[in-house]
């Protein structure tokens, strides 16, 4: 990706989802993981 697209330009960044109002960052890695990578946890 070039430097000056996305959300945070120039930065790596997470496909998918970000972490959802009230929810904590390990929620969000386990909603996100299995959709990402096409598998059931």
């Amino acid at each position: 990706m070039t430097p000056d697209r996305g959300v945070f330009p120039g930065q790596w960044a997470l496909p998918g989802g970000g972490v959802e109002p009230g929810a904590s960052i390990e929620d969000a890695l386990r909603r996100e993981m299995p959709e990402e990578l096409g598998k059931t946890m």
